[in-house]
């Protein structure tokens, strides 16, 4: 899977753009807020999804954050709810109203979405209500020198916004050596 991707901006329409990485240009399904701040040339991290579904090629979503990424994630559990349903959720919400439409049990929230009815906005209030009520909303972006802390947080089981509250729980004592780091940032589990 490809969690993450960093390189320089090729080109960019309405709704992907063309990062370079290493020499190969990756098309990345993105928000629409996100593509219309984009220039070409410009350096650029997304956190991705890979989607894969039957008779559908494969294609890269990235979000400027792996809070983002997650409630993508969640939210393509829900039956009827596909990558563009998802992307426009995330794209065209924050994800405190999500959250907020989901803990109260309010599907008329999620409805402004194109592509989003009301049968479907009552099946995500229903099917993510265990789901995103620990879910940390409004989180920043981590630095790449992070990012593999986060992997190797969630290669032990911890999940993506669990592993980034833990890196930015760590103080500037905290800083040394990638394993010193990762140790202070399980003990932080420890300390919840």
């Amino acid at each position: 899977m490809i969690a993450s991707l960093s390189g320089t901006v090729l080109w960019a329409d309405d709704d992907a753009a063309v990062i370079e990485a290493a020499g190969i240009g990756f098309r990345v399904s993105l928000p629409r807020r996100l593509v219309a701040g984009l220039r070409k040339g410009q350096t650029l991290t997304v956190f991705t999804h890979l989607t894969i579904g039957q008779g559908v090629e494969p294609s890269l979503v990235g979000f400027e954050t792996a809070a983002e990424v997650e409630v993508f994630r969640l939210l393509l559990r829900v039956s009827g709810v596909g990558p563009r349903a998802a992307l426009a959720l995330v794209d065209g919400l924050t994800l405190d109203t999500i959250r907020t439409a989901v803990e109260t049990g309010r599907p008329e929230m999620l409805t402004g979405v194109k592509g989003i009815g009301s049968k479907t906005a009552q099946r995500i209030v229903f099917d993510l209500r265990e789901h995103l009520g620990g879910l940390a909303t409004g989180m920043p972006v981590i630095s790449s020198d992070d990012l593999d802390l986060v992997e190797a947080l969630t290669a032990l089981g911890y999940s993506v916004v669990e592993a980034q509250t833990a890196v930015q729980s760590l103080s500037a004592e905290d800083a040394g050596d990638f394993e010193g780091r990762l140790r202070a940032a399980i003990a932080y589990f420890g300390r919840r």
